[in-house]
């Protein structure tokens, strides 16, 4: 059985732009963007991947407990980007898990 590949990442933030801050230091690169009528968020594309961070509205949940993995070139250099921004919490079997300091509320966990 093939194994489905991810396209579409969609989270939720109180602070996107800090957010955005956080995942730029893994190397993406965001712009603003909208679809239609849709609501004004941003948005970076890489290895056919879309990965959108939208302003949450005072009804939704912001996105929490989300953990996503990222293979990168070179965790050390990962590291020196993101500077105060990242909180190590493990780096054991040679991969980082990383908690984002860009918005407390939020939260999100990266296995680099």
């Amino acid at each position: 059985m093939n194994f489905p590949a991810i396209n579409l990442v969609v989270l939720r933030s109180d602070d996107p732009a800090n957010l955005a801050a956080f995942y730029e230091g893994l190397g993406m690169h965001f712009e603003m963007e909208r679809h239609g009528d849709g609501r004004e968020h941003l948005a970076s594309t890489g290895n056919g991947v879309v990965f959108e961070i939208y302003p949450r509205r005072g009804d939704e949940p912001i996105s929490r407990g989300v953990r996503l993995g990222f293979r990168v070139r070179s965790i050390s250099e990962v590291l020196e980007r993101l500077g105060p921004r990242a909180h190590l919490l493990s780096d054991r079997r040679e991969v980082l898990h990383l908690r984002s300091s860009a918005n407390p509320i939020f939260g999100p966990n990266c296995c680099v």
